[in-house]
C-alpha cells in the first residue's frame, strides 16, 4: 500500500464505491450562463489561477487491488470550447477529476461527484468566475471567495467526517418508514430533464408568506404533483431535501461529500391540511432534521459504518458490491431528492450572471437540482420515469394553481454531464 498518496475518505467513499458498482458515471455539471459571449483567453487565465489554488483538487483517481485512491496530477486542468459531454480521468481531460467547458455565453464546470459536493465545487466555481470576472468586468471584492492571496488552510482538504467520535451509542436506532418508490425506465440511460427559470425575488416571497423556505416549496409541490400522478399508493411520498451537514459539523470549509437528508414526508394527514398548513409542516420536519445534535449523530452513525465496510471488505470488488448493497437499500426510503444549494452570494458576480443550473448525471428516479443565482431560481428536474410528458405537465400545474411564474427554459432528454474513466 506504499504507492497510495492520497486515500478515499469516509465522506467520499460511500457514494464513489455505489456508483463504480453501477458502471456510473459519478458526476456532475454546474452550468452558468454570463451576460456576454465568453472570451477564452480570460477564461484561460482564470483557470490557471484557479488551478494553483486548488493544488489539492489536481489530482488523478488510481485503484489496486484494494481500493481506489488518488495521486497528484501536475498537468495542467484542460478547458474546452464545447457544451457537450467531455471524459474525466482520461486522457483528454489529462487525467483530472474536473475540467471546464465553455460555449456561447456558458461556462461549465464538470467534476467528479465522487471527491466534492455541490458545496464543495461552489469554492472552486466561486474562484474561477471571480478571476473571469475581474479581467472582463473590472469587478474587486473577493470577500468570501479563494484566492491567491489567502492562505491555503487544511480544513479545506480535510474530510469532516475523518475526526468524529464514534464512540457514541448507536443502538436502537430507528429506521425510517419505507416510501412510495417511483417506477423506473427498462432503459437505464434513459432520463428527460427539464430547465425551469422562477423570479426569485417572486418566488422567495410566495414560499415565505405560506410558511416555507424556497427548497421546502419545492419540495411540497414536487410531492403535490407525485401525488395528482399517481394518486393509488400504499406508501407515503417522501422527498428527501439534501442537508449541507458542514454548519452543523462545525466544519465549514472542506471540499468533501458532507451531505445529510431531511426527510419530508407527504402522508395522508398531510395531504388533508390546507396548502399553508402542509408547507408549515414541510418547514418543521426539514428544521427538526436540521437540528445539529441530530445531524451529528446521523453523520457520525454513517461515517462510522462506513469505515466499519471499508475495514470488513478488504478487496476493491468486495468494497464495490457492499457499498451498492446499502445504497440499493437505502432506495426504498425515498420517492424523490431535491437539493437547493441556497443563494449564490456573491453580488459583484452575480450582477453579469444570467442563470445557473446543476445536471447530475446519476440522477436517481426523481431528482431536482436547485440553485438561485442571477436573480432566477433555477429548477433542474431529472426524471427516470413517465415518458408521456403527463407528469411533468402535473408538476407544471401546481406553479399555475398557486399563480408563480415559471418559463421553462429547456426540455433535455440526454445530460452532458462528463463521463468519468474507470482508473486504470
Amino acid at each position: 500500500m506504499s504507492e497510495i498518496i492520497n486515500k478515499v475518505t469516509l465522506g467520499d467513499a460511500s457514494e464513489l464505491y455505489a456508483k463504480a458498482a453501477l458502471n456510473k458515471s459519478y458526476t456532475v455539471r454546474y452550468a452558468v450562463r454570463l451576460k456576454d459571449n465568453i472570451d477564452f483567453k480570460i477564461l484561460e487565465n482564470a483557470l490557471a489561477k484557479t488551478q494553483e489554488r486548488y493544488k489539492y483538487l489536481c489530482v488523478r483517481m488510481r485503484r489496486n487491488e484494494s481500493e481506489y485512491y488518488y495521486e497528484p496530477n501536475n498537468l495542467p486542468i484542460k478547458i474546452f470550447n464545447t457544451d457537450q459531454k467531455i471524459i474525466l480521468n482520461a486522457p483528454e481531460t489529462n487525467y483530472h477529476v474536473w475540467a471546464v467547458c465553455y460555449k456561447d455565453d456558458f461556462i461549465y464546470l464538470d467534476f467528479f461527484h465522487g471527491i466534492m459536493d455541490a458545496a464543495g465545487a461552489n469554492f472552486l466555481l466561486s474562484t474561477l468566475l471571480y478571476y473571469y470576472c475581474a479581467a472582463l468586468y473590472k469587478i474587486k471584492d473577493h470577500t468570501g471567495i479563494r484566492t491567491l492571496e489567502d492562505k491555503i488552510n487544511s480544513d479545506e482538504y480535510a474530510d469532516q467526517l475523518e475526526d468524529l467520535d464514534f464512540n457514541l451509542n448507536f443502538n436502537n436506532i430507528k429506521m425510517p418508514q419505507e416510501a412510495f418508490g417511483l417506477p423506473s425506465f427498462e432503459d437505464k440511460e434513459k432520463l428527460f430533464a427539464y430547465d425551469i427559470a422562477l423570479p426569485e425575488d417572486e418566488f422567495v416571497k410566495f414560499s415565505l408568506s405560506s410558511g416555507a423556505s424556497p427548497g421546502v416549496m419545492i419540495a411540497l409541490l414536487t410531492a403535490r404533483a407525485i401525488d395528482k400522478f399517481y394518486p393509488e399508493r400504499d406508501k407515503p411520498i417522501v422527498i428527501v431535501d439534501v442537508i449541507n451537514a458542514r454548519p452543523m459539523l462545525n466544519k465549514l470549509n472542506s471540499h468533501h461529500n458532507c451531505l445529510n437528508g431531511a426527510m419530508l414526508v407527504y402522508s395522508d394527514k398531510v395531504k388533508a391540511m390546507p396548502f399553508e398548513t402542509q408547507a408549515v409542516a414541510f418547514r418543521g420536519m426539514l428544521i427538526l432534521a436540521s437540528d445539529p445534535d441530530r445531524v451529528q449523530f446521523a453523520m457520525t452513525a454513517s461515517a462510522k459504518n462506513t469505515a466499519n465496510l471499508i475495514a470488513n471488505n478488504p478487496s476493491l470488488d468486495a468494497k464495490k458490491k457492499i457499498f451498492l448493497a446499502r445504497g440499493l437499500n437505502n432506495l426504498k426510503f425515498f420517492t424523490g431528492t431535491l437539493s437547493y444549494i441556497g443563494k449564490f452570494k456573491f453580488n459583484e458576480i452575480n450582477n453579469y450572471i444570467k442563470e445557473g443550473w446543476i445536471y447530475v448525471k446519476s440522477a436517481l428516479n426523481l431528482t431536482i437540482e436547485l440553485t438561485a443565482m442571477g436573480g432566477m431560481m433555477c429548477l433542474t428536474l431529472m426524471q427516470r420515469f413517465d415518458e408521456t410528458g403527463e407528469f411533468i405537465k402535473k408538476f407544471l400545474a401546481q406553479f399555475d394553481e398557486h399563480n408563480i411564474n415559471y418559463e421553462v427554459k429547456r426540455v433535455m432528454n440526454e445530460l452532458n454531464t462528463a463521463e468519468f474513466r474507470e482508473p486504470e
